[in-house]
């Protein structure tokens, strides 16, 4: 008599929790991330303009929701955490990757504007934690199939030069994000109004504050 050891059920059981925890550790570095960011980049218009800065949290705090849906969720799992081969042949991946991209701007292919831009770098940022890279490093890896404005790219280059300057004088867990002033962030910088943009770009269109700068 053969009594059962394992049920089939439990293998994807098994690779669902790991494909859980390794989203989980991905938001979890996200979260540094912006709050690392935050304060190497407290001079530029994105932080220190609490409008923009608030409108990237609330973006920052919803990253990657869409990987808890149907449309993502067992596909994704099922390319990366396969429990047969019949989840490695499974082509609802390519619908997934679509269906991701079209509904988190982070990505270089839908980024709209500077905000988009910010929280792509967070991504890449959080991703760096993980693989010992940072931003720049996997830009300059894979640019040759990275499409951005050369508006965005030289503003994400002033985000590289930040980062690469401070990267190791902080620590973003001791960063209080629900009182950004007393960490010194500053007031809203004097490109507003001006059309000097802090940034370094030629254009504003994330900011509030555009129809005063033009």
């Amino acid at each position: 008599m053969a009594f059962i050891n394992r049920m089939n059920g439990q293998d994807y059981i098994e690779n669902t929790r790991l494909y859980l925890d390794y989203l989980e550790e991905h938001l979890e570095n996200v979260r540094k991330a912006f709050n690392e960011l935050s304060v190497i980049c407290k001079d530029m218009a994105w932080v220190s303009d609490d409008f923009t800065w608030h409108t990237l949290r609330v973006q920052v705090e919803n990253h990657d929701l869409s990987k808890f849906s149907a449309e993502e969720f067992t596909q994704y799992r099922a390319r990366f955490y396969p429990v047969n081969k019949n989840d490695c042949k499974d082509d609802g991946f390519i619908k997934a990757i679509d269906h991701h991209i079209k509904s988190n701007h982070h990505h270089h292919e839908t980024a709209k504007n500077f905000i988009d831009i910010v929280h792509m770098v967070i991504d890449w940022t959080a991703m760096g934690y993980k693989f010992g890279d940072t931003a720049r490093q996997y830009y300059e890896k894979n640019k040759d199939r990275i499409r951005l404005s050369e508006d965005h790219k030289r503003f994400m280059y002033t985000i590289f030069d930040r980062i690469d300057g401070r990267e190791h004088e902080m620590d973003p867990d001791q960063l209080d994000i629900d009182d950004k002033d007393n960490e010194g962030l500053g007031p809203v910088p004097d490109c507003f109004g001006q059309g000097d943009y802090a940034c370094g770009s030629e254009t504003c269109d994330w900011c509030p504050y555009e129809e005063d700068c033009i």
